[in-house]
């Protein structure tokens, strides 16, 4: 390769590069431009940060936390159902036999959507009961039982998983999801307590379904997962204390108390970025 072309493949790689940038930066601009979808106020729960425990000076990103993934704790089914899932796109065989029911959900492409997450909202209500509710019913047994281990040890994971509902674990949950952003604002307005972004839905197949032929779907991503912390508010996380964590008998962190929380916005493309940060009141 003579110096020429040399240096026609270096203008023409500084011009892809500076290409990029410009699309980058454009993009975040029109995001940004105008006021914002949603504006919530997040804490470590939802966003902890992205392998807190390396101790790095390079750059960081907060990773959003939310309920409604594959295994979860947080069932959608209630919401996300056959109906739901042919709005989405997907195509639905009715078979009384259970193996082409499961082909067809093992065929199936998984779909983009746009996902709504609620913020400290019902879905969260309704989890931390049902775990105070196991919590208070264990108890009970156990003082029928005082010198049970068996009893003894099912009161302590159950009083550990309502604690680390009640003061740990994630308030986002993934509650609806559709092909239109602006008709989920128009049905989820309140824009302190509903985000809506993108992300992708998948099916699966339930063996353990009521009619053992159970068709459902789950949300295995939602866009923009990492959010970058810029280098301003760097300040704030390198102050922090260490975090203190709750640690139980086997040595399994369980629950721990906020130590910052942040101001998240997303804009007029439906991704975030952060407003403020500032230590936890909590």
């Amino acid at each position: 390769m003579n110096v020429l072309s040399r240096n026609k493949v270096l203008v023409t790689g500084i011009a892809l590069i500076l290409l990029t940038n410009i699309i980058v930066i454009g993009g975040a601009m029109y995001n940004r431009s105008g006021e914002p979808d949603a504006v919530v106020v997040l804490n470590e729960r939802e966003l902890p940060m992205y392998n807190w425990y390396q101790q790095e000076n390079s750059g960081l990103s907060l990773r959003l936390n939310w309920h409604g993934y594959a295994y979860d704790t947080y069932d959608t089914r209630h919401w996300l159902d056959r109906g739901k899932l042919k709005e989405l796109g997907f195509e639905l065989v009715a078979s009384d036999d259970r193996e082409v029911v499961r082909q067809n959900a093992r065929k199936q492409l998984p779909r983009p959507a746009w996902v709504v997450l609620e913020f400290d909202g019902a879905a969260y209500q309704e989890m931390l009961q049902n775990a105070e509710k196991k919590y208070l019913e264990e108890q009970r047994l156990y003082s029928h039982e005082p010198d049970s281990e068996t009893q003894k040890a099912r009161l302590h994971d159950a009083e550990q998983n309502y604690q680390w509902i009640k003061n740990s674990d994630s308030r986002l949950y993934v509650v609806d999801a559709g092909r239109n952003p602006e008709q989920l604002r128009q049905r989820y307005p309140d824009r302190a307590h509903y985000i809506i972004a993108a992300g992708v839905v998948r099916l699966d197949y339930d063996y353990y379904g009521k009619d053992r032929d159970m068709i459902t779907g789950y949300i295995s991503e939602v866009s923009v997962a990492n959010i970058h912390v810029p280098l301003e508010q760097r300040a704030v996380f390198d102050s922090l204390p260490d975090i203190h964590y709750i640690v139980d008998g086997s040595g399994y962190s369980r629950s721990f108390k906020p130590r910052y929380q942040v101001k998240l916005a997303y804009g007029r493309r439906y991704e975030p970025w952060i407003e403020s940060v500032e230590k936890s009141s909590e």
